[in-house]
């Protein structure tokens, strides 16, 4: 239940939270630790307000629950940026530029050799910027953190 930070709660936000909730309470009865850490998903600035956090913590509390901690992901933007960097270092990731289509062509593609036991995936499947150098997808994602792309 990671809600955003950028407007009140409705029906389903609670559905959510009482599960949540709910699990970590039966783990904690059966001795098997269990605690709920609020995590709010404060990545869109421009929408986000306190008055929307003060609300949501307000009923959290009102529907009896307690959170053990309360974080914020931009608590590990750094964390994750460096994260990111060492899977790029080590070849892991990529900077794709496929297009909505594309990607769900891809899917597509290996949808139906899944279905049809392909042993080999069709090269339909691979994005084309897989092969890209270490070096440029350094280069890429640098130009994504500082927002030179839409």
């Amino acid at each position: 239940f990671p809600p955003e930070p950028n407007g009140y709660l409705h029906i389903g936000h609670a559905k959510a939270m009482n599960f949540n909730f709910g699990q970590a309470r039966l783990a904690k009865e059966q001795g098997l630790g269990g605690e709920t850490i609020m995590r709010f998903d404060d990545t869109n600035p421009t929408a986000e307000k306190q008055e929307y956090i003060d609300s949501i913590l307000k009923n959290v509390r009102w529907l009896g629950n307690e959170p053990a901690k309360i974080t914020y992901s931009s608590d590990y933007f750094q964390q994750l940026y460096e994260f990111a960097l060492q899977l790029i270092k080590q070849g892991d990731v990529y900077v794709c530029h496929q297009t909505k289509e594309q990607v769900k062509n891809s899917r597509d593609c290996i949808r139906n050799s899944h279905i049809h036991h392909a042993t080999e995936l069709p090269q339909e499947a691979y994005s084309p910027w897989r092969d890209t150098s270490l070096e440029e997808n350094l280069m890429k994602f640098e130009k994504m953190r500082t927002g030179q792309y839409e």
